[in-house]
């Protein structure tokens, strides 16, 4: 059975934030925005990477301003709609190549039709150079959020100015930098 069916054939006109279960089908994915014209946030975590591609109409979610989702459905869906919040999720075993990690984020700064000032990254092979990537592209962001295993010794010098470390309203670094997993020591 399709996740699709718990929505019924009637519109949802006023669901404005939503959150699709692992198992959710991405073929219905363009049938379900159809009928949630209102849609301002969605988050689609479970959703494989590797599933078939399918194109979503610009003309669906017109209001959508929060995105969490694999890299190839943030890319789609923040085409020509005003998303402003960015979360990409990658979900395999090993960390995004900074290679792939660049094309996302480079095709997310021209399909959005809002300054994205929000965004969440996953792990990635290279900590410092995503940093400098995620700076050079998004000179606008004020929530810069990355997954960042073991230490973080050297990483923020490494990849940007000191300038930029200790003033960072005027040298580039978001207002906010959260870094996840990294483990403390006692």
């Amino acid at each position: 059975m399709s996740t699709l069916n718990g929505f019924g054939s009637l519109p949802s006109p006023a669901l404005q934030h939503l959150t699709l279960p692992p198992q959710f089908e991405r073929a219905a994915l363009p049938a379900l925005l159809e009928r949630c014209p209102a849609l301002k946030s969605l988050n689609i975590i479970g959703l494989s990477e590797d599933a078939d591609i399918v194109t979503i109409p610009p003309h669906l979610a017109p209001r959508l301003s929060k995105l969490t989702a694999p890299a190839g459905i943030v890319v789609d869906l923040a085409c020509r709609r005003p998303v402003c919040e960015v979360g990409v999720v990658h979900q395999q075993q090993f960390p995004l190549a900074h290679e792939a990690m660049r094309r996302v984020l480079l095709q997310l700064s021209r399909a959005s039709s809002s300054a994205v000032r929000c965004l969440a990254l996953p792990e990635s092979q290279s900590i410092t150079e995503s940093l400098r990537t995620v700076v050079a592209i998004f000179p606008g962001l004020s929530k810069l959020t990355l997954d960042v295993p073991g230490s973080l010794d050297g990483v923020l010098e490494d990849a940007l100015p000191r300038a930029a470390i200790s003033d960072s309203e005027e040298g580039g670094l978001p207002v906010f930098l959260i870094l996840i997993g990294i483990p403390f020591d006692d």
